[in-house]
């Protein structure tokens, strides 16, 4: 599974609203994710900052 899809799976599993992610990150994740473009390292470990997780976990849940 690809870390974007992971995460917004994550994202929609704890009701986490898109638009405020957006105001609060700057990150659309789903428009990301419906272009087929990947997370650079930044954003990815801001999302992770954001959702209180850590790239570890992520990590865990992808491999």
């Amino acid at each position: 599974m690809r870390v974007e899809i992971y995460l917004l799976d994550y994202i929609r599993q704890h009701d986490i609203s898109r638009d405020q992610m957006i105001q609060d990150t700057g990150i659309d994740l789903e428009m990301l994710v419906s272009k087929g473009k990947e997370l650079v390292s930044d954003e990815f470990l801001g999302l992770c900052m954001y959702l209180g997780i850590t790239p570890d976990e992520v990590s865990d849940q992808i491999l």
